[in-house]
């Protein structure tokens, strides 16, 4: 139940931070709220495996599938239990796909000698950020999103920055705008 208890940390984590915040933003995070609510019920008294339960990487994670699709209510448990079956099908693998690119470019750029990996620092820096920023905020990917597609929307448009979170984000709704 290691995970579990993860689970019930983020919770904590994410109560705490949102009772900091002033009433309007609380009041515009009621779907939030409601959904992570929702998850941890289910969590504690629906008839979820252990193994089923080592599946759910994070809330956020959880939550920003559920954002993305329009198949899934949250509510009862049935339709709780639906949306965590279909976030282990689906959602958890879209991270693993992003490692997996990830490993692979890694792997490709230690294959080269010392000069072409001085070459490609620029790309080298935008895949480690990348990949940080996703594997550490839980952010939402997107099915057909790989980070060569980002890298290669990133160096069209110069103006944008990935120095910081924020700059991420920024970067990431950017490319939604355009691409998708």
């Amino acid at each position: 139940m290691n995970n579990y208890q993860r689970l019930v940390d983020e919770y904590i984590r994410f109560e705490e931070e949102t009772l900091e915040k002033d009433s309007r933003e609380i009041y515009s995070m009621a779907g939030q709220i409601n959904f992570y609510t929702n998850i941890m019920n289910y969590l504690e008294y629906g008839d979820i495996k252990v193994r089923d339960l080592e599946m759910i990487k994070s809330l956020k994670d959880l939550y920003y599938f559920y954002m993305e699709s329009d198949d899934y209510i949250v509510g009862r448990f049935e339709d709780t239990q639906n949306l965590t079956e279909a976030y282990k099908e689906i959602g958890g693998k879209l991270m693993d796909r992003l490692t997996e690119e990830y490993l692979k470019f890694k792997s490709s750029i230690l294959a080269l000698n010392k000069e072409e990996i001085f070459e490609r620092a620029f790309k080298i820096v935008f895949y480690n950020e990348i990949y940080r920023y996703f594997k550490n905020t839980g952010a939402r990917i997107d099915k057909d999103m790989s980070i060569a597609s980002l890298y290669n929307f990133y160096i069209k448009y110069e103006n944008l920055n990935i120095n910081s979170n924020e700059e991420i984000a920024e970067f990431i709704t950017t490319y939604r705008k355009y691409v998708a």
